[in-house]
């Protein structure tokens, strides 16, 4: 089908394979499909050309949580944080809320963007205003986010206080954060969550 074939292009890099697979899928009147929209979404966001995500994304005829999810990762996989804090308000406006990929999505995009405040402020937003309970990968955007900061005198204390109950004997999570801390140069830090690491629960 056009969907698998647009997907492995976007797994390839192949982007002008997919735009002529796409040309082909338009042909035939595929071109609205959300499964063919959402395959060339992922396409052209592997492929590092999110202007022609978004022209795409304006073009199926309605935008599921599914579409949303696409662009907002998408935006992020080619480090477009304000894009994606411009997508979650424009969402919003059209009546769909957010789920906890999508602003795992956007926590990340401003942990890469520096966008410290936005990142606190859509963070403490997430269970007041959209009922979603953090997890650890939101916590680990969040210290990411947190690092960041320059003003922050000390990284690991400044995120929420259950954030070292939720991360810290998830391996993941500290391999994650440990090369941000040392950026940072919090050597001494690194060394912290590398005993924790290593001592375990």
């Amino acid at each position: 089908t056009y969907a698998l074939s647009l997907k492995a292009c976007g797994n390839l890099g192949a982007m002008s394979n997919g735009a002529q697979l796409y040309i082909e899928a338009t042909c035939r009147g595929l071109d609205t499909d959300f499964r063919v929209g959402g395959a060339l979404i992922s396409m052209y966001s592997e492929c590092g050309s999110p202007s022609e995500v978004r022209e795409v994304f304006n073009k199926l005829p309605y935008h599921s949580i599914v579409d949303w999810s696409l662009l907002i990762k998408g935006y992020a996989i080619n480090h477009k944080g304000s894009m994606i804090i411009e997508c979650l308000e424009e969402m919003q406006k059209e009546g769909v809320k957010p789920d906890s990929l999508i602003l795992t999505c956007l926590l990340g995009a401003c942990s890469h963007g520096g966008l410290v405040s936005e990142g606190w402020k859509y963070f403490n937003s997430m269970k007041e205003e959209y009922n979603i309970e953090p997890t650890k990968e939101h916590y680990t955007c969040m210290q990411l986010v947190n690092f960041q900061d320059k003003n922050n005198a000390s990284m690991i204390q400044g995120a929420d206080p259950s954030f070292a109950q939720i991360i810290s004997w998830d391996t993941n999570a500290l391999l994650v954060i440990m090369p941000a801390i040392i950026d940072n140069k919090g050597l001494s830090e690194a060394f912290q969550l590398f005993t924790l690491l290593r001592l375990g629960p």
